[in-house]
């Protein structure tokens, strides 16, 4: 049956092809078409297997720096915000009626890194702020480290979302899918990095503390 359905879709393909090739020479006597190419639903599902793993190896290496640059708890906060960005953006596009291409994948995979950069600046104060600030609990200081990076992270977002908004306005039919999902990547990936990459940590911290005792 599904090689039937192959056959079928490519005599379809063919017909389409001759049609529009008969059109071309119609209108235009001295073009001629040099070649004729057929994309099929098993290049769209290669495609989507590609980006998957492609994603999933991300993951996986992201979480391996980060465990070695920070610690575990910092990783396991991160990879929580990343899964939670990616997943959402790849329902929006689900949503919205947006084909899972080449330039999508690479949307999806610049907010990956665009929430990851922003999560390591505020992991980082936290670490800081843990060496300094003994005498403070860890909950007070992750309130603290967000509330100080608060500012740079709203500035950063802003300036991006202007030029990624830009590209939505000006860019084309060609752009457009991507500066959508771009759009609405950073602001979820704002949202995690606040609302759940810390309190993942600190909870985790908790977890930890539980276990020991």
């Amino acid at each position: 049956v599904i090689s039937a359905l192959i056959r079928s879709a490519s005599s379809i393909a063919m017909d389409e092809a001759e049609r529009i090739s008969a059109e071309i020479t119609k209108h235009f006597a001295g073009a001629k078409v040099l070649s004729v190419e057929n994309v099929g639903p098993a290049v769209g599902s290669y495609l989507r297997g590609s980006a998957l793993k492609l994603i999933l190896v991300s993951l996986l290496l992201m979480s391996f720096y980060l465990a070695y640059r920070f610690e575990i708890r910092y990783s396991i906060g991160a990879m929580a915000a990343l899964i939670h960005d990616v997943t959402l953006s790849v329902a929006f596009c689900g949503a919205a009626g947006i084909e899972l291409n080449i330039p999508i994948i690479a949307g999806l995979l610049t907010i990956f890194g665009y929430s990851v950069n922003d999560t390591i600046v505020i992991f980082d104060r936290i670490r800081e702020s843990t060496q300094i600030m003994t005498k403070m609990s860890f909950v007070e200081i992750i309130n603290r480290s967000v509330t100080e990076t608060m500012s740079r992270t709203i500035l950063t977002t802003l300036l991006t979302l202007f030029t990624v908004f830009a590209l939505f306005l000006i860019g084309g039919e060609g752009i457009n899918d991507f500066a959508k999902v771009l759009l609405f990547g950073m602001i979820v990936g704002t949202y995690s990095t606040v609302y759940i990459a810390s309190p993942v940590v600190l909870g985790w911290e908790w977890l930890i503390k539980k276990i020991r005792s």
